[in-house]
Formats: C-alpha cells, structure tokens, sequence
C-alpha cells in the first residue's frame, strides 16, 4: 500500500465508517478510479474475496451487534483463560493437574458463587456481559 497513499487512507476510512452512504461513496470512489490510484487487481480482489462477506467485517453492518450473538467465537473462554492463569493461578503458566482442580473446585468456584450472591442482593453491580444479556432478554 506505500505505493497507493490515497488508497490505504480511503481504506482506513471504509473498514470503519458507520455510515452507509459514506461506505457506498467509498466503494464507489475505488472502482472508478485510475489505475495509477486504485491498481484494477486489487478492485477484483475486493470484489472476489470480501464483497461477498461484507457482514464480517464492515464497521456499517457491525453497529448493533452484541457479543451474545457471535456464536463462533471464543473470546469468551481466552478471557476466562487469561483470569484463571493471571488471577488464579497466581500467573504460573504450568500447574500439576491436583493443584489446577484444587485451585477451580476450592478457590475459584466459591469466590464466583460469593460474588453472585452480591450481585443477587444488589451488594454489588452486574459484570458486563451479565448486565447486557440481562437488558437483551427483557
């Protein structure tokens, strides 16, 4: 993209616009552009490998979506991977299988049991994911 400055900024903008007109203008404006500035090859690339797919990673078609309804990702469980080893596990990457079970079963499952009782009683604040899926469902 060094040698297509114009492009890579018309790019930039495109990917994370949330306005639809300013996406189709932009698409607009790469496929009618000279080859000195938009090179055709990569028009036919667009077209062939991430027009079809729009959805997945336009910033216009990815405004209201909640993480409740990806259900290919597993965001949630490296997030949950990351506490258990930072938090848990005191940040030791490798543990003996006895001391990974006493940590879960001893430590980690009755501090989420505590903290879902607060939440419960109104001692203390939903997490996000919680609060979120609570105002989906209502």
């Amino acid at each position: 993209m060094e040698g297509f400055p114009k492009l890579w900024v018309c790019i930039q903008e495109w990917v994370k616009t949330s306005n639809q007109s300013t996406f189709d203008s932009v698409w607009e404006w790469i496929q009618t552009q000279p080859a000195e500035v938009v090179p055709p090859s990569f028009v036919d690339y667009l077209k062939t490998n991430w027009m079809n797919i729009v959805p997945l990673w336009a910033g216009i078609l990815r405004l209201h979506q909640m993480i409740f309804q990806e259900g290919d990702t597993n965001m949630l469980i490296e997030v949950y991977h990351h506490i258990l080893k930072s938090k848990w596990l005191e940040g030791k990457w490798n543990q003996h299988v006895d001391h990974l079970v006493h940590t879960l079963v001893m430590i980690m499952l009755p501090s989420y049991v505590i903290q879902h009782v607060h939440q419960e009683l109104g001692f203390e604040g939903l997490n996000l994911a919680s609060k979120r899926h609570t105002e989906i469902l209502k």
